[in-house]
């Protein structure tokens, strides 16, 4: 999950420097650990150039079912994708963010099954 100030997923993707992890049920989450990251992006020019930065980025999150941020770009979620990690978007506090990130991999799952 991306948060500036970890109140609320109010940090894009590409100009995250840290995810906090969660674990949860749907019920209830914990914070297991906050990772710091090199941002993705680092201005307009480099965005797109650092295949680097984004493949650590990508490393990084591996052992996580999904990712939630405020917005990410079409190549950042597609990626994500790629590497077997949804992604999401909102603009809401975390834990309302969390609950909805549950409910919508449950639908999924149903959708797949």
């Amino acid at each position: 999950m991306a948060s500036k100030h970890g109140l609320m997923v109010d940090e894009h993707f590409g100009y995250a420097d840290e995810f906090k992890i969660y674990q949860g049920n749907g019920n209830s989450f914990v914070l297991l650990e906050k990772r710091r990251i090199e941002k993705y992006c680092l201005g307009m020019e480099q965005c797109d150039e650092e295949q680097n930065r984004r493949d650590k980025i990508i490393d990084a999150l591996k052992d996580c079912d999904a990712v939630l941020s405020m917005r990410i770009g079409y190549n950042a979620r597609k990626r994500l994708t790629e590497s077997g990690i949804k992604s999401f978007e909102t603009c809401d506090t975390i834990e309302n963010g969390l609950n909805e990130i549950v409910k919508l991999l449950k639908v999924r799952e149903r959708e797949i099954a």
